[in-house]
């Protein structure tokens, strides 16, 4: 479609017009730049503004790594102050309100986790309390035939890592499909205007994943140490009589 589009001037009253035409129409779901943003092409921008062939109002920096936006910005700001009197802002500061909203989520992330480890811990010391409380007679038997209090522990340490392991196996993989079907499915959607997107995003960190399976592993094998101490306290002769 071709349009007209208005360019009034800063130093007279005269209104410069030119057609363009729509090639396009973009929607990144924020009001506040959908409706007020419009892409051309800079060399007629420059023709319009009377501006030097490198001469621009703005120049956007991408940093491959956002956790080093602040760290840019601050470069920036001491390489130009002393050649360009400009201002230079980060994302941060145009849209404040969302990254206080994502520090917000990543604490509920946080607490989330604790949370579910917590109870997963909680699981892991019944199940291994209720198993010993099963075979107080085989414990028994095998101290009567001389085996140490803790070669009996860690059997049944064995045997709770094992079924951890087991657990974070099949966990890992729920978890790795259900982030595949999202990544290309897009199953989970939600509301634009509120969260500035169409469907829950997906980032994978290999290095994040495998030390929360490893941290899980460690925390619950320290808190399997704790029930095990029962087993130190049951007598031989009580355990073998025991029903």
């Amino acid at each position: 479609d071709k349009i007209r589009v208005y360019f009034p001037s800063v130093n007279s009253e005269r209104v410069n017009v030119r057609p363009f035409y729509v090639c396009g129409i973009f929607n990144i779901n924020m009001n506040e730049l959908d409706e007020a943003l419009a892409f051309v092409s800079l060399s007629k921008l420059q023709q319009l503004k009377k501006w030097e062939e490198n001469e621009v109002s703005l120049i956007e920096i991408k940093v491959s790594d956002f956790n080093k936006v602040d760290e840019v910005k601050n470069q920036l700001e001491v390489s130009v102050e002393d050649y360009y009197n400009k201002n230079i802002v980060s994302i941060k500061d145009l849209y404040p309100q969302i990254f206080d909203w994502l520090d917000l989520m990543n604490v509920n992330v946080v607490v989330i986790i604790i949370l579910m480890l917590i109870v997963a811990v909680v699981n892991i010391i019944t199940s291994l309390l209720i198993l010993i409380l099963e075979k107080t007679k085989f414990i028994g038997i095998l101290k009567s035939l001389g085996t140490s209090n803790w070669s009996i522990r860690k059997v049944f340490m064995y045997n709770s890592i094992y079924l951890v392991s087991k657990g974070l196996l099949w966990g890992n993989i729920i978890a790795l499909s259900l982030l595949f079907i999202q990544y290309h499915f897009q199953i989970i959607s939600l509301d634009p205007e509120l969260y500035y997107m169409n469907s829950v995003p997906i980032s994978f960190d290999l290095f994040s994943f495998i030390m929360l399976n490893i941290g899980t592993l460690i925390v619950c094998f320290v808190m399997m140490i704790l029930p095990t101490i029962v087993i130190t306290k049951i007598s031989a002769v009580k355990a073998i009589r025991f029903e």
